[in-house]
């Protein structure tokens, strides 16, 4: 069985979320278009899924947003799963910096981390 959350994390119901899941501004976290330095055009999209992506992992936060890498017209290319919507947004930062330095091949699919109990 699911369970619901909004942006902050606080359980909702499903129709709720259903409401928060058709509005794209309430999904989208951000999203940012580059060119890499090898001319790989990727799109980075970090989103709220609003209900947990990693339930295997024994936390006390459950994983409500995901930050993907696109090569345009391509399946994601790399993916990391976050608990808070900081977390969320540092992790886009951090992705986009990567790729504008270090180019597309500079990032690795890598499993969940495990998460620190809190």
């Amino acid at each position: 069985m699911f369970h619901y959350y909004d942006r902050s994390g606080a359980p909702i119901t499903l129709e709720r979320w259903a409401q928060h899941h058709h509005d794209i501004d309430y999904k989208r976290v951000a999203a940012t278009d580059l060119v890499t330095s090898d001319n790989h055009v990727v799109w980075v999209s970090t989103v709220w899924v609003g209900f947990d992506l990693a339930p295997w992992i024994d936390t006390k936060r459950p994983y409500i947003f995901e930050t993907a890498v696109f090569e345009h017209g391509m399946a994601d290319t790399y993916m990391e799963r976050h608990a808070t919507e900081t977390d969320a947004l540092d992790a886009h930062d951090r992705i986009v910096r990567t790729l504008t330095a270090q180019g597309l091949d500079a990032l690795t699919d890598e499993p969940v981390a495990d998460r620190a109990e809190e």
